[in-house]
């Protein structure tokens, strides 16, 4: 038994093969066994007569199908008719004559309307001088008076020690000078150990006491 089930597994294509073909049989035996039972035992049963069609016009449902009869001479075409006009009445003559046809005249154009007188031109505007440009700034120095200086090649000589600034140019420095000289726009005249006096360009002496500072214009 064993060495036919290994037999089996091995060809199972052909095993499958044959388990089809025999119940194919089995199912063709078992129809073929049905028919001929039910042919041997049926009784034939009456079936209840289908119920008959009414038709919307039964009298001539069915005309076209009789042989067609030629109609008698006289007979009247039910396809054709006939249609007569009236007389139409004679148009009533009037006693008045139309009258001849006259051409109307154009309507004259409206007058044009007067043109209006153009707008007066607007007044020019006011010529508004330019303000005149502010004078420049006077010139001017500012000197602070620092005191006596001794020394440099001539020792025994004294000097005028000052400081400058000028505007509107802004320049600064400071100098020495002895009487007489020029300096920063200035002349000095004279000067001590206590005050320095110098002179305009106006021809003005002005007194700068020691460790002060005035404003000169030199214009």
């Amino acid at each position: 038994m064993k060495a036919l089930l290994k037999r089996m597994v091995a060809e199972w294509e052909k095993s499958l093969l044959w388990v089809s073909a025999g119940l194919l049989t089995l199912v063709i035996v078992f129809q073929i066994s049905g028919l001929l039972g039910e042919k041997q035992g049926d009784t034939t049963t009456p079936k209840p007569a289908q119920p008959r069609r009414s038709y919307l016009n039964e009298a001539t449902a069915f005309a076209f199908m009789q042989p067609l009869q030629v109609p008698a001479p006289d007979a009247r075409n039910p396809f054709a008719f006939s249609w007569k006009v009236p007389a139409q009445a004679a148009p009533a003559q009037g006693t008045e004559q139309r009258k001849a046809w006259k051409r109307e005249k154009p309507a004259a154009p409206p007058p044009p309307a007067a043109a209006a007188a153009p707008a007066p031109a607007p007044a020019p505007a006011p010529v508004v001088a330019a303000p005149a440009p502010p004078p420049p700034p006077k010139r001017a120095v500012s000197i602070l008076y620092r005191g006596v200086y001794k020394g440099g090649e001539d020792a025994g000589r004294q000097l005028a020690f000052v400081s400058s600034q000028q505007t509107p140019s802004g320049a600064a420095g400071a100098m020495v000078a002895g009487a007489g000289q020029a300096m920063a726009g200035v002349t000095v005249k004279s000067f001590t150990a206590a005050a320095l006096i110098v002179t305009s360009p106006a021809g003005e002496d002005v007194t700068i006491e020691l460790g002060q500072q005035k404003k000169i214009f030199l214009e």
